[in-house]
């Protein structure tokens, strides 16, 4: 979605700049469809995708969150911790 606020893009297009294929990009598109935060356009047999004005205020939350997350570094040793006291001590053999 954060993809989108830059303006509509076809499949195509917005499949290449999330990383993902069109196939499952085609997967995803109708559950952000049912949740109303994308709608979709049929022009000369392409599909163009918009944020609806929900979809464009998920979308800048989310975008908001992602740059305060990419503010904070954090140390492979600290995510190392952080499994252990969760109780997922990637060490340990099962």
């Amino acid at each position: 979605m954060i993809a989108l606020l830059d303006g509509d893009l076809s499949c195509g297009k917005l499949a290449e700049r999330v990383g993902i294929t069109e196939q499952h990009l085609s997967r995803l598109l109708p559950r952000l469809e049912d949740h109303q935060l994308i709608y979709s356009k049929y022009p000369k047999m392409q599909r163009i995708n918009r944020l609806t004005p929900k979809g464009r205020l998920v979308a800048l939350l989310a975008l908001e969150k992602k740059r305060a997350l990419e503010k904070i570094q954090v140390s492979e040793e600290q995510v190392q911790e952080l499994k252990v006291w969760a109780g997922e001590d990637t060490k340990r053999r099962r």
